[in-house]
């Protein structure tokens, strides 16, 4: 997705391999942005508390290829892990939900925990990643 400001020559272009990518949504912003106008952020009150998920933290394996088809990512582990205060699915940001994780820009993928998995509910499919032990 392109946009072009005619009077001034710039353009903001973005691409994602993701179809849940808000892609207008950060489009819109940053036009905003350039603009001088400005842009609401995602609240701190939504974003998920890393203090309470010190159990799930670390590495989860999945089947090899169900990333890549579902979420486009060519490897079979996804790491939560909290930085600066706040919880992250690799370098994704991460929203709380009703009883489960989301991305902070959309609530098309969920992510809940049982035992030692991470369960990613993503568009009616289903991903199931084992807690890896440390060294693995």
């Amino acid at each position: 997705m392109i946009i072009r400001m005619p009077d001034s020559g710039d353009f903001i272009g973005i691409t994602s391999n993701w179809g849940n990518t808000p892609i207008l949504q950060l489009l819109r912003d940053l036009y905003l942005t350039a603009r001088g106008q400005p842009v609401s952020l995602p609240s701190d009150d939504g974003l998920a508390d890393p203090g309470a998920y010190p159990d799930q933290m670390g590495q989860y394996t999945f089947v090899r290829g169900e990333l890549k088809k579902h979420l486009g990512m060519d490897r079979e582990q996804l790491r939560l892990h909290a930085f600066e205060g706040r919880l992250f699915l690799d370098d994704e940001l991460l929203a709380a939900g009703e009883g489960y994780l989301r991305l902070t820009y959309t609530d098309e993928l969920k992510i809940f925990f049982k035992n030692q998995q991470m369960i990613i509910e993503i568009n009616g499919n289903t991903l199931i990643g084992n807690r890896a032990l440390p060294g693995q």
